[in-house]
C-alpha cells in the first residue's frame, strides 16, 4: 500500500476510508474481526445508520462491565 493511501486511511474522513474498504465484504467478515473500540464503534454506527443493519459490538459488553 502506498503512503498516500495509508495516510488517507488513518487521517481521512469516513467517505475517504470507504473508497478503499469494501463495505459489503467488511459486513460479511464482521464477526471474525477484532477492531479497536473506536473503529468498531464507528463502523457499527455506520452499518446501523446507513444500511439499517445491526452488528455485534464486541466492545460494548466489555465497556459496560468495567463501569
Amino acid at each position: 500500500m502506498d503512503v498516500s493511501r495509508l495516510v488517507e486511511l488513518q487521517e481521512g474522513s469516513g467517505a475517504d476510508v470507504r473508497r478503499y474498504i469494501d463495505v459489503d465484504e467488511l459486513l460479511q467478515i464482521w464477526d471474525e474481526m477484532y477492531l479497536p473500540v473506536g473503529v468498531e464503534s464507528e463502523w457499527a454506527d455506520y452499518f446501523e445508520r446507513v444500511l439499517g443493519t445491526q452488528v455485534r459490538r464486541r466492545w460494548a459488553s466489555t465497556l459496560s462491565k468495567s463501569m
